[in-house]
């Protein structure tokens, strides 16, 4: 079977496009709910902690130990608000994104079939049937992993730019 990338382009180059356009989307909307100094505040306070609990399992230093037992309830407390921001986020984005996922690659279960849903959106020069079909050792990725590819390609990045990814106050 011989390689046609007559259709491929667009498709692969519109799927990374959408998969950029939500991960903006996404990371706007997790930026204006959840406040990212508290977030880094929290998250140093945490580490600090992690970090002295480390030292007690090694040193047996009683004195710390009944220290960070103390502080333990306020760590969770913190960990507990960051939570509750980041799912608050969360639930306003899923729904928006589920329905542009289910357009584009279908949803069987409500019986929506997507735009990209049964093409080959991109190729892999190599041969891994995991992630989909395999002709003449060239790889067919469906919209799903492509997607998926994309997306983590692509925010990632985004996460550390807009300041939202663990650790990215260092």
């Amino acid at each position: 079977m011989s390689l046609s990338l007559t259709a491929l382009p667009l498709s692969t180059i519109a799927i990374l496009i959408i998969a950029a356009a939500i991960g903006i989307t996404t990371s706007t909307i997790n930026r204006r709910f959840i406040d990212i100094e508290q977030l880094k505040l929290y998250q140093r306070e945490q580490r600090e902690y992690l970090r002295e609990l480390k030292e007690v399992s090694r040193t047996h230093d009683k004195n710390l130990e009944a220290k960070l037992k103390k502080r333990q309830m306020r760590v969770n407390q913190l960990m507990a608000t960051v939570t509750k921001q980041q799912f608050k986020a969360m639930g306003v984005t899923f729904l928006p994104i589920f329905i542009i996922y289910a357009l584009l690659a279908g949803f069987a279960p409500l019986g929506i079939h997507g735009y990209f849903s049964g093409i080959t959106a991109a190729y892999l020069p190599f041969s891994f049937s995991f992630l989909g079909s395999v002709v003449d050792g060239i790889t067919h990725l469906p919209f799903v992993y492509w997607y998926f590819l994309c997306s983590f390609a692509v925010n990632l990045p985004m996460l550390r730019i807009f300041g939202l990814a663990p650790g990215s106050e260092d």
